[in-house]
């Protein structure tokens, strides 16, 4: 069958039972991917956060939203947040290639910096592969601003690349 409807992509927020298919989707889209046990670890700790993005076809039944039916679904990409006091850390966000170019990594951002201004938060962090050209646009077109540089921080393929540290403030 033939399916001439865009998916609809639907956000909700993370769960630790989506630990796995976080992992799937990080190793997707990262040389060096996280683990499920390393999502598991994250997503134990009272200070960690995020969204998810899932492809829902409009021709499909309605499913609830139960971490069970969810899972049934594509995952699309997601963020994870810390935050601490006043500040927040964007600690990874990734969207899957084929769902790239659909407004999904600005619309995770601005779920995040929605919820953080909600509570309080002034100020919002990030850093970024100094080679990820793409990555780093979205930042800057969302209003990030570069303020210094981790030397050698991210492991890639062909070796070690810079991060730059990026910060906005939220208002």
């Amino acid at each position: 069958m033939i399916n001439l409807i865009e998916p609809r992509f639907d956000f909700y927020e993370v769960l630790p039972s989506y630990a796995e298919v976080m992992s799937t989707t990080h190793s997707k889209c990262f040389e060096v991917p996280w683990s499920t046990k390393d999502f598991n670890d994250l997503l134990g700790l009272k200070t960690v956060f995020g969204f998810i993005v899932y492809m829902v076809n409009d021709n499909s039944e309605a499913l609830s939203t139960t971490a069970a039916n969810i899972k049934k679904l594509d995952c699309g990409g997601f963020v994870l947040y810390s935050l601490a006091s006043d500040q927040c850390e964007i600690l990874t966000i990734c969207v899957l290639p084929e769902c790239r170019r659909k407004r999904l990594a600005i619309n995770l951002m601005q779920n995040v910096i929605k919820r953080i201004k909600l509570i309080g938060v002034n100020e919002i962090f990030l850093e970024v592969a100094e080679n990820n050209v793409a990555a780093r646009n979205l930042y800057i077109n969302q209003g990030f601003k570069v303020f210094g540089k981790r030397r050698r921080y991210y492991q890639q393929k062909e070796g070690r690349v810079d991060a730059l540290q990026l910060s906005k403030s939220i208002y």
